[in-house]
């Protein structure tokens, strides 16, 4: 976390009367995870103990948005529904299956929002995974841990930014008890850092396996701040070291871990981890049919037929399990009862364009069309292919 982050938070907590009674006015603006994770744990932590505390921003922007889930009382995510759409704003977990509910929801998400590179959506799920572990694993001596997560993707740059943070005791008091005994809290950030060493609970290679993915990562950086320190690795601006930090106002540990990544850019995991499995797209997996082919309800994904963005979405979606993943999709149109020509040709005709016909009849398969939504996809593929006889794009 930069200075001016950390001291812009802190300010707006330091004059606080932290009585029965507390708010924090949020102006409109750009929207970075880094910013306003930790404004919401400490709101959602001064809440829980029953002080009303309030956030409040103009209504219909990225920062009202962002705090939604805080506003409206419902941080945490619903295992048996996850959220349909769970960039942009903050989700508490307290449990394993809410960390499952919104690593999966966000995998999903990823791949519906741009053509990735290979390895990113495995090194996203292995990162995610790992930093949200850490903080069930580690951050509370009474196992009743609390993180704090949130993740964007800025669409004109392709880049993915996800930040996850913990209220906790932080990284030095973590390692109390084992064969370790950090000097300082910068001392516990760089030994974190390091392959294989733990503090007794798991395998010691989160931190280091992120740190390590991230130096792969096209235009990547880690920015891990625990207690008074803080921690910056940042190839493309020549930063690998300590950088200024102000403690959270009221809160000696706390742990923040920021990454970032291109989402275009190839990073190979094998590098990291070798031999070991890579990284499971569980709801994928939970697609898969008997020929190792993934099956994409065309409502459940798009959540409606009638306009090209929700096509573009699933097409994504698509193209990221053919490309990185080598999976044959198969495209189910049951309870489809109707589709405009602008989403057939969204989905089909633009998944068409790109293969070429004989590729997308090996790649991609349409089942249980019908009735005016088969003769739209017909007339889809014909209109293309005469397009691409006459050199049309």
């Amino acid at each position: 976390m930069t200075a001016d982050v950390a001291i812009s938070i802190a300010d707006s907590l330091r004059g606080l009367a932290i009585g029965e009674k507390a708010g924090v006015t949020l102006r409109d603006g750009p929207v970075c995870p880094r910013d306003i994770v930790p404004l919401v744990a400490v709101a959602d932590f001064h809440r829980r103990r029953g002080i009303d505390f309030t956030l409040s921003a103009p209504d219909g922007t990225e920062i009202s948005d962002a705090i939604a889930g805080f506003t409206a009382g419902r941080l945490a995510p619903d295992t048996e529904r996850p959220p349909a759409s769970p960039f942009g704003r903050v989700w508490r977990f307290s449990s394993f299956e809410e960390q499952n509910a919104i690593v999966n929801a966000m995998t999903l998400q990823l791949g519906k929002t741009a053509l990735l590179g290979k390895g990113v959506k495995a090194s996203f799920i292995w990162c995610l995974n790992e930093v949200m572990d850490n903080v069930l694993t580690h951050s509370a001596r009474d196992g009743r841990a609390s993180g704090y997560v949130m993740a964007t993707v800025a669409s004109e740059a392709r880049r993915l930014k996800v930040c996850v943070f913990d209220l906790g005791i932080g990284l030095r008091a973590s390692f109390e008890g084992s064969a370790y005994a950090p000097a300082d809290d910068y001392d516990a950030i760089t030994l974190a850092l390091k392959a294989n060493v733990t503090s007794g609970i798991g395998q010691g290679n989160g931190l280091w396996g992120l740190h390590e993915l991230i130096r792969r990562a096209e235009d990547g950086s880690v920015s891990i701040a625990s207690g008074d320190a803080a921690y910056l690795f940042s190839p493309k601006d020549g930063v690998d070291g300590r950088v200024p930090h102000v403690l959270f106002p009221g809160f000696a540990g706390t742990t923040l871990v920021d990454f970032r990544m291109a989402l275009g850019g190839k990073i190979d995991i094998g590098e990291v981890f070798h031999d070991a499995m890579p990284p499971v797209d569980l709801w994928q997996e939970a697609h898969e049919v008997d020929d190792g082919a993934v099956r994409y309800g065309v409502l459940e994904i798009s959540g409606g037929s009638g306009t090209r963005p929700s096509a573009a979405a699933l097409r994504t979606l698509a193209e990221n399990a053919i490309e990185n993943d080598g999976k044959k999709v198969v495209l189910d149109f049951d309870g489809v009862e109707f589709c405009s020509s602008a989403f057939i040709d969204e989905l089909v005709g633009k998944l068409l364009v790109r293969y070429g016909f004989l590729d997308f009849t090996q790649k991609v398969s349409l089942v249980n069309v019908r009735g005016l939504s088969a003769q739209l996809v017909n007339h889809s593929i014909v209109q293309r292919l005469s397009a691409g006889a006459k050199g049309e794009s």
